[in-house]
């Protein structure tokens, strides 16, 4: 949400609450007519109420009052310079993410910088920020030709956070261009296949393709689901408890400090995930039937 508190009937403040209490997790304070020491005062009010809710604070424009409130950025104008900002608040783990994203987005040439920028935001950021941070770290591996740090990355994304399906899918795609490559090394072509000229390219490190590259993942069997058919009547919700068992939890504290995961660690994580979420359509079918069989039951109960 945006202020502007002209259009408001209503206090800022009170307006402010009761979005947060709505589900708003990004509010921007850009009374800029303002004072600046009253749009300081408002600012600090605003983040103290807005992180009680777990809430994103930022301001148009003034970077003094987001230095002195402690908010969580600050949006520039059109024209401004990004590094004169990022050179007052060279701290900011937000600023550092937003940074390395737009560096991978625009400028592949730039991925070292990106993984540095990356790195900050993994080491200083949040419990919401590391698992993104992570993410953009693995792209800017991927995007330098370090397949092995971005595997580790990628762990470390989805043990931060088991369901960020952006890092699960490059990483099942990344493990099996490792394998692939290890079982037909360049230079050594498949008993069926021709020799080709030059070297393969290396896939571009794509952000958020997840479309792309399910495509590319083995489907699923769909029999699994059948065999579990008569066991959905007699369980209350045995996909729930199967999850609980299975389903890998985000790391906090200390745990989320820990060093990234080696290829290993990283295919058990994926496999666990795996495993939870074929009980969870597993469950799901066989809920299905049995609700279709009762409803035929007692359509010819008459």
């Amino acid at each position: 949400m945006i202020s502007d508190r002209s259009q408001a009937r209503r206090p800022l403040i009170e307006i402010a609450e009761a979005v947060f209490c709505g589900g708003c997790r990004w509010f921007s304070l850009r009374e800029k007519d303002l004072p600046a020491e009253e749009r300081r005062d408002l600012l600090a009010v605003l983040v103290a109420l807005g992180h009680g809710y777990g809430a994103i604070v930022t301001a148009h424009e003034d970077i003094e009052a987001v230095i002195a409130t402690g908010a969580d950025g600050v949006h520039l104008p059109g024209g401004a310079d990004p590094a004169a900002a990022r050179a007052r608040m060279p701290d900011d783990p937000q600023i550092a993410f937003d940074r390395a994203t737009v560096l991978l987005k625009l400028d592949p040439s730039k991925a070292a910088e990106a993984s540095s920028e990356a790195a900050q935001a993994l080491q200083r950021g949040d419990a919401a920020l590391k698992p993104k941070a992570a993410y953009d770290l693995a792209l800017a591996s991927e995007a330098l030709g370090h397949a092995d740090e971005a595997v580790r990355q990628y762990g470390a994304a989805l043990g931060l956070d088991p369901a960020d399906a952006d890092s699960k899918v490059n990483l099942e795609l990344l493990l099996r261009t490792q394998d692939q490559r290890r079982a037909n090394p360049a230079g050594q072509p498949k008993p069926d296949q021709l020799p080709r000229q030059g070297g393969e390219q290396k896939p571009e490190a794509q952000k958020g393709d997840a479309s792309r590259k399910r495509e590319q993942s083995p489907p699923e069997d769909p029999g699994t689901g059948q065999q579990q058919q008569g066991e959905a009547q007699q369980r209350e919700d045995p996909a729930a408890q199967e999850q609980g068992k299975s389903e890998p939890q985000p790391r906090t504290g200390e745990a989320a400090n820990e060093k990234p995961m080696d290829r290993s660690e990283a295919q058990r994580l994926l496999d666990a995930l795996r495993a939870s979420e074929k009980n969870l359509q597993t469950w799901r079918f066989a809920k299905k039937k049995a609700d279709v069989r009762k409803r035929s039951d007692l359509e010819k109960d008459w």
